[in-house]
């Protein structure tokens, strides 16, 4: 199952590079390209990504572009359980990092080969356009992005090149067929230094890691069961959060995980009618602080085989209640797994006022 979620996302990448770099180097009706563009697509989005590949790494949860993508309702949802049951707890950040490395390097990949494809088949124009800059003030921005690749004496920019291929209204055309081709390199090599290098060097440390964190793992079972044998201890997990059966008579359900209605449906009747039920959205929950700081018990709706992000422990730290993790498949509400439940119980074992609910039915 990895590895066909880590071709469809490779491919996807692909797919969107190859558009979009299509889209933007086709160029106006004149057929030429602006060479400020291609930076934005070839330098600063890139460097955007890698910015916001670290962010999502360092953060608690960690999932990444890649874990937003999955999370869409357009996936299947057995992606995601197996993913949740294939990929250890510990690792599975890890795991979502090296798979947006792999939907990255798919759309550097797609854009290099549109860039080739078109200089192949077409002829290609690269010229510049702004009403504020000049040759002279564009100049250092280039310089300073070609010093990866100082190497490559065609791929230098050059003032007398970019006095030549500004493009105006009035410009002389005699520039057109000789000079308007020669940014080629300059843009093949910000494409690679920029945007597929960085990644691919990325993705071999992403699948490195990953594979220790999940290597060290799958050697805590051993350990584990070593106890028998007289051998280490069982490392100390943590409080595990008591497991209860029943809610109050008066409650209210908190839809975190935006469980379907044929799913409320029938874990009311497991568990009784809220008296409300409050829809609360994960990106803006520090915001919603009167869901849990008044009225009666707050029951909150989690995908059992998600792993506790660090927004929702953000948000349950202003409160108290039960958490309710669920599994279902095509709006049918199942037993939630062993493992899921373990791991819910050592989340709120970390929180001072948090217990997990499973009715008796689902136990």
């Amino acid at each position: 199952m990895s590895g066909q979620i880590s071709a469809v996302l490779g491919g996807a990448g692909f797919a969107v590079g190859l558009i979009i770099a299509l889209g933007v180097l086709s160029g106006d009706e004149q057929g030429r390209v602006n060479l400020l563009y291609l930076l934005v697509l070839f330098v600063f989005f890139p460097l955007a990504g890698l910015a916001f590949s670290a962010i999502f790494m360092l953060r608690g949860s960690g999932r990444g572009l890649s874990g937003l993508l999955l999370s869409l309702p357009l996936v299947p949802p057995h992606w995601n359980r197996q993913i949740m049951v294939a990929v250890a707890s510990p690792a599975r950040k890890y795991w979502f990092f090296y798979q947006t490395q792999i939907l990255a390097v798919g759309f550097g990949a797609g854009g290099i080969v549109a860039f080739i494809f078109l200089l192949l088949g077409s002829d290609v124009s690269f010229v510049w356009r702004s009403t504020l800059l000049d040759a002279e003030d564009i100049l250092p921005l280039l310089n300073s992005l070609a010093l990866p690749w100082w190497f490559w004496q065609g791929a230098q920019p050059s003032l007398e090149l970019l006095q030549q291929t500004q493009d105006y209204r009035l410009a002389p055309q005699e520039y057109t067929a000789e000079i308007l081709g020669r940014w080629w390199q300059y843009a093949l090599a910000a494409q690679l230094f920029y945007n597929l290098a960085p990644r691919l060097l990325l993705l071999v440390a992403a699948r490195s890691i990953y594979l220790r964190k999940e290597s060290v793992q799958e050697a805590a079972p051993k350990i584990e069961r070593s106890v028998g044998n007289g051998m280490n201890p069982v490392p100390d997990e943590g409080k595990l959060a008591e497991v209860v059966h029943n809610v109050e008579e008066k409650f209210r359900l908190i839809n975190w995980a935006a469980v379907p209605p044929d799913c409320l449906e029938q874990i009311q009747h497991k568990i009784g009618s809220p008296q409300q039920v409050v829809m609360v959205r994960p990106a803006a929950a520090p915001e919603e602080d009167d869901s849990l700081r008044s009225g009666p018990q707050p029951v909150v709706l989690v995908k059992s085989w998600e792993p506790p992000m660090g927004e929702l422990r953000d948000f349950l730290e202003k409160g108290a209640g039960l958490i309710f993790p669920l599994d279902w498949d095509n709006g049918t509400v199942r037993p939630v797994r062993d493992a899921h439940l373990h791991e819910w119980r050592r989340f709120c074992g970390t929180l001072d006022s948090w217990r997990v609910l499973q009715p008796v039915e689902a136990a």
